[in-house]
C-alpha cells in the first residue's frame, strides 16, 4: 500500500507541519535580505501603524458618573461642573 501511494504522491510520509513553517520562515527572511529597501520601508510602516493605532485607543476622556435629582417625580440632569 505505502509502494503505491509513493508512486502516486512521490511523498514517502505526510510533511511535518514545523518543517512546513520553518521553511516558509527562511523563506521570507531570505526575501527580506535581497530586498533590504522594501523591508525597511514595511518595518517602517507597521511601527507607524502600530503607534497609530495605540494612539487612538488610548485617549481617554474623564468620564463623570451622571447625577440626577428628582423633583415631583422628573428627572432632571445637572449640569456637570468642569
Amino acid at each position: 500500500m505505502k509502494t503505491v501511494k509513493y508512486e502516486q504522491t512521490g511523498v514517502h510520509r505526510p510533511m511535518w507541519a514545523g518543517w512546513r513553517l520553518r521553511g516558509g520562515l527562511l523563506l521570507g527572511v531570505s526575501n527580506m535580505r535581497r530586498r533590504k529597501t522594501r523591508t525597511w520601508l514595511t518595518c517602517i510602516t507597521l511601527i507607524l501603524l502600530t503607534f497609530t493605532v495605540m494612539s487612538f485607543t488610548s485617549v481617554v476622556e474623564a468620564v463623570a458618573p451622571t447625577r440626577f435629582s428628582s423633583q415631583a417625580g422628573a428627572l432632571q440632569r445637572r449640569a456637570h461642573p468642569r
